[in-house]
């Protein structure tokens, strides 16, 4: 079984068409959370997880502020294409025997949208 990207909403624009429409005075300092929805390739359902996206120069501000990690995915540019292009690859390189299998992996870059709750 296979992951498969089936949505990316930017979190910080009404919807991907306003993300791509921005100006980008300086791509090259860009950070974002980014909503994927994420399910078994060419089977129907997803569920939601959370993307950081950043450039390596924004990355760096970061641990110069004291933030010793960054979990995500880096961008040499911040650009729709480059964000869509790096999400894409990293979801559909996910593999695992069965959709709970998938969400472990997937939960190693990304954070689940069931994260932190506990079974019922």
């Amino acid at each position: 079984m296979r992951a498969e990207l089936k949505g990316i909403q930017p979190n910080d624009f009404l919807d991907w068409d306003a993300f791509v429409s921005a100006d980008r005075t300086q791509p090259q300092d860009g950070h974002g959370c980014f909503t994927l929805d994420i399910g078994p390739e060419a089977e129907p359902g997803s569920e939601m997880f959370q993307a950081n996206v950043s450039t390596p120069s924004m990355a760096s501000h970061a641990r110069a502020r004291g933030e010793r990690t960054f979990r995500g995915f880096i961008v040499e540019s911040f650009e729709p294409e480059s964000i869509d292009r790096v999400l894409r690859n990293y979801v559909s390189s996910v593999t695992g025997p069965n959709w709970e299998a998938i969400v472990q992996q997937l939960r190693h870059r990304l954070d689940w949208e069931y994260e932190g709750m506990s079974a019922v």
